[in-house]
This record gives structure tokens, C-alpha cells and sequence, in this order.
């Protein structure tokens, strides 16, 4: 079968509890550069050429949050997310086999990672046509944390 016959749904989990930022709003929900953290990881997987639906999975406290977002021309289904990452994409399989058309393939890229760019996403999947399962991985970066005494 041709790669432009391939069919792939992307999970997006975003309703993680941003414990490492203190709580608070969803990480998914802020902005920067003129959108929130969610529209930049949606807008960089379709500006590939392989992924047209997606299913965002939200907190429950920011489900009306998340549905209210204009995503552009991609199709995106807000659905209630799980208590952890792993149960969120437990969940969004799930909603894809609700669906009438099942997808050749799933891509699953947390929302809070919303640096990732649409060679990463492209290169990750024509991998995927090759592999049938495979993961993305960049190098690390070190980063330098200012804490106080009390390591705050």
C-alpha cells in the first residue's frame, strides 16, 4: 500500500495534573507566541503530511476549555483524559475504536512537549511504516535550576 494511503490518528494525553509546576492550570492551556500549548503541538503534527484526525485528551476541570480552542482546518475530538498518562492513552485507543474507521497507525506526543517539530513527527512515522512500532527520542539538554536554601 502506498504511505498516502496510510490512515494515522494522533493521542494527544494532556490531562496530566502539571504537578511539577506546582499545580494550577494545565500546562496544555498556556500560551505562548500567540497560542496555547496544545494548538502549537496540534498545528506542528498536521503541518505533516501523514496525520488529519486527533483526539486531545483533557482534564476533566478543563474540558470545556479544551473543546472551546480553535484548532484550524484539523479535526479534533476533545475527550476526558485519565488519571495518568498511560491511562489517558488507555482511553484515547479506546475512543479510536468507537470510531468508524480505524487507523493504520497511532502516533501518541504528550501536550506538554510542544516543541516538537513536523520533521520529528514525519520522520518518527515513516519509521513507523517501516517498524510498525517505533518511539522518537532527541538529545538531552542540560538545564540549569536556581533554587533557594529551602530548594525552592
Amino acid at each position: 500500500m502506498p504511505r498516502s494511503q496510510f490512515s494515522v490518528t494522533a493521542l494527544i494525553p494532556a490531562a496530566g495534573a502539571s504537578s511539577r509546576m506546582g499545580g494550577g492550570p494545565s500546562k496544555a492551556l498556556l500560551e505562548f507566541d500567540g497560542s496555547t500549548a496544545i494548538q502549537r503541538v496540534v498545528a506542528e503534527i498536521f503541518a505533516s503530511d501523514y496525520v488529519r484526525r486527533f483526539i486531545v485528551l483533557a482534564p476533566a476541570e478543563a474540558l470545556p476549555a479544551f473543546k472551546a480552542l480553535p484548532f484550524g482546518p484539523a479535526q479534533v475530538r476533545v475527550e476526558l483524559g485519565g488519571a495518568t498518562r498511560q491511562e489517558s492513552v488507555q482511553k484515547g485507543i479506546q475512543y479510536i475504536c468507537e470510531e468508524e474507521v480505524t487507523p493504520d497507525f497511532v502516533l501518541v506526543h504528550d501536550a506538554a512537549r510542544c516543541l516538537v517539530s513536523r520533521q520529528l513527527v514525519e520522520a518518527t512515522i515513516e519509521a513507523a511504516f517501516t517498524y510498525k512500532a517505533v518511539t522518537a527520542a532527541v538529545p538531552l539538554v542540560d538545564s540549569l535550576v536556581r533554587v533557594d536554601r529551602s530548594n525552592q
